[in-house]
């Protein structure tokens, strides 16, 4: 492929991966606002675990088709992306999304109980001490951060499992579209391999994969450009906005020279001694190393720990996922 070429076909592919990256922040935000709905009928005076019996099943017909809706989008984007690369066609099947990830929750806990969160939430501040109304606007904060985790980890792992599943990736480079937390932005353009689990944080929105191919005669094609790295996207940043992100301090370091990544690593030094072995389960799972005991009950049940146990040996992680009745033909999506 020529370089001309190359650069064409690499405009179109990014184009096609921010456009994606839009429609999963909408889609999630569209569940957050369908559920906000249902917690503005709960009057935080009265019975909330009550009231929000009576409301739980309407929130998870409408986190779970969110999730259906991200899903899908997933494995038409990553399919898109491969015929603008103009890679040849794989027989690779796919992730039966209905099954695998559709009201359910990548916690490994049933979807109705992780939405319970913010209602226990709400009563515990209540008993104690907290006036009524301010545990209610609390709880509703976690509810939205519930709902927008949900429905992105569904098109996250279908993806991530995607690109495990296809010979024809080799890995992929992460596109972080703006506004973006510093956490996020400084992992822009970093490649990882097919194996690896994509970093995110609770209600992590606006990145996405960008594969990356290996074909015969063309050589490694995909990805990100070659200019989207962290220190470019904050130079792109307006005064104002990088004080946002990075704070005072980062920012006036950042303008005066200062890479991104050690200015990010100086503001989130880990609050707490981590072992290796949490590290590394985090990185398989691309979840925060905090969030480990809450995604225990995953083991074996989840697609995000059938994912991040097996991706390395894509053989394997095929004949895992068929065997939980995870797995379908692309042409019957």
């Amino acid at each position: 492929m020529r370089a001309e070429e190359r650069r064409r076909v690499g405009l179109a592919t990014v184009a096609l991966s921010q456009r994606y990256a839009a429609s999963q922040v909408s889609v999630a935000a569209q569940a957050a606002a369908l559920v906000l709905l249902l917690w503005e009928q709960i009057n935080p005076f009265a019975s909330i675990r009550a009231q929000w019996e009576a409301i739980n099943d309407q929130a998870h017909s409408a986190v779970a088709e969110a999730q259906r809706d991200a899903a899908l989008m997933a494995l038409a984007y990553l399919q898109a992306h491969a015929d603008a690369c103009g890679v040849p066609d794989s027989d690779a099947p796919v992730v039966d999304v209905e099954a695998a990830v559709v009201g359910r929750s990548q916690t490994g806990k049933p979807l109705t109980d992780v939405l319970r969160t913010a209602q226990v939430q709400a009563r515990s501040l209540i008993w104690g001490g907290m006036a009524p109304d301010q545990a209610w606007q609390r709880a509703r904060s976690t509810l939205e951060t519930t709902v927008r985790t949900e429905v992105a980890d569904a098109a996250r792992e279908v993806l991530n499992t995607g690109v495990s599943l296809d010979d024809r990736i080799t890995g992929y480079e992460r596109l972080v579209t703006l506004p973006a937390c510093d956490k996020c932005l400084v992992l822009a353009g970093r490649f990882y391999r097919y194996s690896d689990g994509f970093e995110r944080h609770p209600a992590c929105s606006g990145c996405v994969h960008v594969p990356t191919y290996h074909v015969p005669g063309w050589g490694v094609i995909g990805g990100t450009p070659s200019d989207h790295t962290p220190d470019a996207l904050a130079t792109s940043l307006n005064p104002a906005e990088r004080r946002e992100v990075f704070g005072p301090e980062g920012a006036e370091a950042i303008e005066n020279g200062a890479s991104v990544s050690p200015v990010v690593q100086g503001r989130h030094a880990p609050p707490r001694r981590i072992s290796r072995a949490d590290k590394a389960t985090a990185k398989r799972l691309g979840i925060e190393p905090g969030e480990i005991n809450a995604n225990e009950e995953g083991k074996g049940r989840s697609l995000r720990w059938i994912r991040a146990r097996y991706a390395h040996n894509p053989t394997v992680l095929r004949e895992e996922l068929a065997r939980h009745g995870w797995l379908t033909e692309a042409a019957d999506v």
